[in-house]
């Protein structure tokens, strides 16, 4: 931390620094882009296919992310959240275990994945498991390269990605017929092309001269739980659709996909932010106070997108609807008027924290909750009020484990729940978020659908420019 000299008292006191700089702004950049291509992929194809080849369509890529998690195992967080010469050192040391860990668990998903997935023929099936394995690797190589700091090749190898990834899709969907298999063997390629790439960047790759028995054993148990914690968290997720994609037709599937939607920003970006934010952490994880600012910082980072974001969705929900993704899907809106309020709970990495002191055990725990409760009540509120029901079982589940992980955070570092929370600024950027939407939405009372999204996306811009303006200062300075 940074030192300054008090001039009345003369005495050298410690401020806290910056919780963002610009090697946020890369990192942020090169996990986006391929975002951007998802989003106008999504808005095409959701215009030019029929609801059971676009819910045929969503439901590959839900598998291949579930799938992918799985395998992955706690891959990312281990990397994130762990010393980078100390888990080299433990690797080269434990690689065979490893490795024949990873290769059992990756062959048992990929065949409970070819037997669940009986509505996908064959050949789909092995290619949707070839693209998994290669988005796998993918992954641990984006990851290692991140942690290394290696951020402006990273951002250039994602952003050819990210062209050819759209142009790709731009020219299956304008053939005579679309060939989902075609698909799919296109991605294939370019994901190995990026790997081929990724592999040129040579981050650090030699580690301490000893390991102890004792950080040995605890790097393990971190693993393990990061790992089941992150089973446990993607199933959670996609619980509503794993379980009615099996419960609805193709057509009322692709309904309720684009009616739960996960804005692919607002996830993205939380995970970017967490990352960051737990490898400033680590950096210096017995300092609490240290901890405690990241962690409030990212509270106000977050919040400054998520908040105007949910207020212009939700105001906007019908306009949004009818524009992104045609009339056909506006039966979709009241149950997205439901999941969108996840957007109000998505305010920060929640188990951060836990996962920078090795309490895996307790991220495990609240993803558990989560899991158990989202997929009951998925059941039952599906019974009950129909997709809105499962919907709102997802933002029920995800409020009280990250109620869970807030209890335990502040067990954890000894501070109260509200020297972690910075609520009264969380409730002013919600009330200036909620207030400017609102008054927008009242000024358009009979302009065009296209006119008022446009002119609401702008209000939220601005919004969302004017209460993270700090944090964009931060990012445009140099390191």
């Amino acid at each position: 931390m940074d030192k300054t000299e008090n001039a009345n008292s003369g005495k050298i006191v410690q401020s806290l620094p910056t919780a963002f700089s610009i090697r946020y702004l890369w990192h942020l950049s090169g996990r986006l882009l391929p975002l951007f291509s998802l989003l106008f992929i999504t808005i095409i194809y959701s215009h030019r296919l029929s609801l059971d080849e676009y819910s045929l369509f969503q439901s590959v890529w839900m598998y291949a992310n579930v799938i992918s998690v799985i395998i992955g195992y706690g891959v990312t967080t281990i990397i994130f959240s762990s010393d980078t010469f100390t888990l080299i050192s433990f690797i080269k040391r434990n690689r065979k275990e490893i490795f024949t860990s990873y290769s059992v668990l990756s062959l048992a998903a990929c065949v409970i994945f070819y037997i669940v997935s009986d509505h996908f023929s064959v050949a789909l099936k092995l290619l949707v498991i070839l693209f998994i394995f290669l988005q796998f690797v993918n992954t641990i190589l984006e990851t290692w390269i991140i942690r290394n700091e290696k951020q402006s090749q990273y951002l250039l190898i994602n952003l050819a990605y990210a062209i050819f990834f759209f142009l790709w899709h731009l020219y299956i969907i304008f053939q005579p017929a679309f060939q989902l298999n075609m698909l799919i063997v296109g991605v294939i390629v370019l994901s190995a092309l990026k790997m081929m790439l990724l592999f040129t960047i040579k981050p650090a790759t030699t580690g301490t001269d000893t390991i102890t028995v004792a950080t040995e054993i605890e790097l393990k148990r971190h693993w393990a739980y990061a790992g089941i914690n992150d089973i446990f968290g993607i199933l959670s997720k996609w619980a509503d659709k794993l379980i009615l994609i099996y419960l609805l037709t193709p057509g009322e599937f692709a309904i309720f996909f684009n009616g739960t939607i996960d804005i692919p920003y607002v996830a993205m970006f939380i995970s970017i932010t967490g990352s960051y934010m737990m490898m400033r952490m680590a950096s210096d994880k017995k300092n609490s106070e240290l901890t405690s600012h990241l962690f409030r910082e990212n509270f106000l980072m977050i919040s400054s997108f998520s908040f105007p974001l949910f207020f212009f969705l939700f105001f906007f929900r019908n306009e949004f609807f009818l524009i992104f993704f045609g009339e056909k899907y506006l039966p979709a809106v009241p149950i997205f008027a439901v999941s969108v309020l996840i957007l109000l709970l998505r305010v920060n990495h929640f188990g951060g924290i836990l996962q920078i002191h090795s309490r895996s055990d307790w991220v495990t725990i609240g993803s558990l909750i989560d899991l158990i409760i989202s997929s009951v009540l998925v059941f039952i509120l599906y019974h009950f009020f129909g997709m809105q029901g499962a919907a709102c079982a997802i933002v029920i589940s995800t409020l009280v484990q990250l109620t869970y992980y807030l209890a335990k955070s502040s067990q954890l570092l000894g501070k109260s729940i509200a020297e972690l929370v910075p609520l009264r600024a969380l409730l002013a950027r919600l009330a200036l978020s909620g207030a400017s939407m609102f008054i927008t939405r009242m000024m358009l009372p009979s302009v065009s659908a296209t006119t008022s999204l446009i002119i609401g996306a702008l209000v939220m811009v601005a919004v969302i420019v004017a209460s993270g303006w700090k944090y964009f200062r931060q990012m445009t300075q140099p390191s």
